[in-house]
């Protein structure tokens, strides 16, 4: 056999290869540690932490991230994103409450409607969330977004960070380890267990703002 012909079959199967690292048999683009570091995960994406999401579609972790201390892990700069941790972790160093970095953020720009998180552990950082936008009518936060099978543990203890989201938001199956999650009504809230919080869930508002607009079940917080 010749050397070009060689050649010739050995190059779709390296780019088949490549292929297989970077995109699950569902198309799915899949993301671990040396996909971060390597950038251009999407369009936009520099090397290294943040690792930016400017377009939408399914990611999904294949491997625990292990993120510098003082930068966010994950930038969503698009709707409709779907993040499966896929019972992975993203950690950083604890955080100080100053200077500190957040585990998955918005750009500020692009609101982050229609986002899902789940299946996985956020730890270290000052927040694990920061879903929200500065719109034409001022601060929004995240709408139609899912948090789901999370262990979610912040950085130093009593840092006073908390997960704030908007409204049509379903919130299950979440341990936080600190603070208090936010969310406006009509959301689902079950199954969710904030540790060391004064309060796990708080509807900003009216007190009773939430009467038979929100479903709010089989929660707990405290020490």
């Amino acid at each position: 056999m010749s050397r070009f012909h060689s050649l010739r079959l050995a190059l779709p199967l390296l780019f088949a290869g490549l292929a297989t690292s970077v995109f699950a048999v569902d198309g799915v683009v899949l993301i671990d540690q040396n996909r971060a570091l390597a950038g251009n995960v999407t369009p936009g994406d520099t090397p290294g932490f943040p690792v930016t999401l400017s377009q939408p579609g399914s990611y999904r972790l294949s491997g625990n991230l292990s993120v510098p201390s003082g930068q966010n892990a994950i930038l969503i700069a698009a709707q409709n994103i779907t993040i499966d941790l896929n019972g992975f972790s993203i950690t950083t160093p604890v955080q100080l409450q100053i200077g500190g970095a957040i585990g998955i953020v918005s750009n500020g720009i692009a609101l982050p409607n229609n986002i899902k998180i789940h299946n996985g552990t956020i730890e270290g950082f000052i927040g694990p969330f920061n879903l929200y936008a500065f719109a034409p009518a001022g601060y929004q936060a995240c709408r139609y977004c899912i948090l789901e099978d999370l262990n979610l543990r912040w950085g130093l203890p009593g840092a006073s960070s908390s997960i704030d989201l908007g409204m049509y938001n379903r919130v299950r199956n979440v341990t936080a380890s600190t603070h208090n999650i936010n969310v406006f009504c009509p959301s689902v809230v079950t199954g969710v267990v904030a540790q060391n919080a004064s309060q796990a869930i708080d509807f900003p508002g009216d007190a009773d703002s939430h009467t038979g607009t929100c479903v709010f079940a089989d929660n707990s917080f405290g020490n």
